[in-house]
């Protein structure tokens, strides 16, 4: 089926390895600090297990007790890698009026430097995420969860920080006659299995989020279109197919 006009259509976008062809918060570690990424991966399987966001404020300090700075950080967001033709997916769909927005569990400081980087912010009316900044210009990163634990979101499948099935709930509106979801990893599994019929779930082939729906069909296969994707030529190829500008 394909949409006649964009406006109808709403477009979701995880970031990591899936809008970006990275992991932003390990690739800042491994870029800046390569020696922390051991440590950090300790703290991981440790006292950080199930509080990625804690662990990455705690990670943030870390790099500026190594001397890193703001600019820094900036300067190697700068150079993550991505697929162009995802980002010209993007600036497509935008084009035919869509409502694009992000949804992640990255945080807002970093995806704010990427996108203006790439002049992709304007392309997005929403971006939902754990938020980050600098309190003070030369002190460290601070991030915060998007939700505090003390207000849980009790969904068994989400992190606790965070339940995009919630959040995509939220951005759903009325008008919006067909979803394209694009995600890989496993916090994209709640949305996904909240799609309708008329939507399309795209599942990066063999990350996580692909892997858990193979390991329990019955219970996690979406009932809206299946698209596996590898790279961004796969995404903007099923845009150019179901969007139409009006």
């Amino acid at each position: 089926v394909k949409i006649m006009f964009g406006t109808s259509t709403l477009i979701v976008f995880d970031f990591d390895w899936s809008l970006i062809n990275e992991n932003s918060d390990t690739y800042i570690i491994k870029k800046l600090k390569p020696e922390l990424y051991n440590y950090m991966k300790t703290l991981m399987s440790g006292e950080y297990e199930d509080r990625w966001t804690a662990l990455m404020d705690h990670m943030m300090f870390k790099l500026h007790e190594n001397g890193v700075t703001k600019k820094d950080i900036s300067d190697c967001l700068k150079e993550i890698p991505f697929f162009k033709e995802m980002f010209e997916g993007v600036e497509f769909c935008h084009k035919a009026e869509c409502e694009l927005v992000i949804v992640s569990d990255a945080n807002s400081f970093f995806i704010n430097e990427i996108l203006t980087h790439h002049s992709l912010k304007e392309s997005f009316t929403q971006v939902v995420t754990n938020s980050a900044n600098f309190e003070e210009e030369n002190g460290p990163l601070k991030v915060f969860p998007h939700q505090s634990p003390s207000s849980p979101h009790n969904c068994r499948l989400c992190p606790i920080n965070m339940c995009k099935g919630a959040i995509f709930d939220s951005l759903r509106k009325p008008s919006h006659q067909q979803v394209i979801y694009i995600g890989d990893g496993g916090g994209d599994l709640c949305p996904c299995l909240r799609l309708q019929k008329s939507d399309i779930a795209c599942i990066r082939k063999d990350f996580s989020l692909h892997k858990m729906i193979n390991k329990n069909p019955e219970q996690f296969t979406p009932t809206a279109e299946i698209v596996i994707w590898e790279n961004g030529v796969d995404v903007f190829d099923l845009f150019k197919k179901k969007i139409t500008s009006s």
